[in-house]
């Protein structure tokens, strides 16, 4: 769903026109938690996938692939957080200033 929705207009406007403002995050290689931000936001829209996955022609997601996604958010939402606080400027600022 990821790719489609990157590459086609038609899915993007597809997406936007049933979620709203608030659309998919596509995950990013080069951000550590970009997976899991991703993973949340499309829990946070979960109850609009049925709809998203009829209009693009997808599969549903299973109820225990879901669960699956629920999990593994709860999983790394620790790490998440972490990595985001190590990622601020604030922190980076400090550890600069440390090293000198």
């Amino acid at each position: 769903m990821y790719v489609m929705y990157s590459m086609l207009l038609f899915t993007a406007d597809a997406v936007k026109t049933i979620c709203g403002s608030k659309g998919l995050l596509l995950p990013c290689p080069t951000r550590w938690n970009s997976r899991y931000d991703a993973v949340s936001r499309l829990l946070q829209l979960v109850d609009k996938l049925p709809a998203m996955c009829d209009t693009l022609m997808l599969p549903k997601l299973k109820q225990n692939e879901i669960e699956f996604l629920k999990e593994y958010e709860a999983v790394l939402q620790p790490l998440a957080r972490t990595l985001d606080f190590l990622q601020g400027k604030r922190v980076a600022s400090m550890v600069c200033f440390c090293l000198r």
